[in-house]
């Protein structure tokens, strides 16, 4: 778009400089005004880059802070979580009884996997997603317990 704007004032000018001569131009003059022409041109190019330049930067570092602003707000969420006495009881309970059954599903897994072809073996394959998912279960609650803030009471005004 800007080089057919700048090819589209080249052509007016030099239709003008047609129109409005009032003595003929010799060579020499017509590769100095060429010579200006040209010189004029690349500097509004170059100020045209660096304004572009410029904006973008700004426009990169505005979208860098919304970012960073939406990734505290949602990281305050995680760290703000409230949960009273008897829920964080029941997570903790919940925790060691996924422990104990696994190590029953561990014992399975490995009685199925001694009967042979494992590729064809369903009890395997049924064991090793419940392992699979016992195990996902467990990482959760590690990772979420220490982060969860057991209180007595409701807070005032909150859910």
């Amino acid at each position: 778009l800007l080089l057919l704007l700048l090819l589209m004032s080249d052509h007016a000018g030099s239709w003008l400089r047609a129109r409005l001569r009032p003595a003929p131009f010799s060579e020499m003059d017509e590769r100095r005004a060429g010579l200006a022409l040209a010189t004029n041109f690349s500097l509004l190019a170059f100020l045209l880059g660096f304004t572009f330049n410029l904006a973008m930067a700004r426009f990169e570092a505005r979208r860098d802070d919304v970012v960073m602003e939406a990734s505290a707000i949602g990281a305050a969420h995680y760290s703000a979580a409230f949960i009273n006495t008897p829920q964080g009881a029941a997570l903790q309970a919940e925790l060691k009884e996924l422990w104990a059954k696994r190590t029953g599903v561990v014992q399975a897994l490995a009685a199925a996997a001694a009967e042979g072809d494992r590729s064809e073996n369903a009890e395997y394959i049924y064991r090793k997603k419940e392992l699979a998912g016992i195990d996902r279960r467990i990482r959760y609650l590690q990772k979420r317990l220490p982060d969860l803030t057991i209180v007595r009471e409701a807070p005032a005004g909150g859910r």
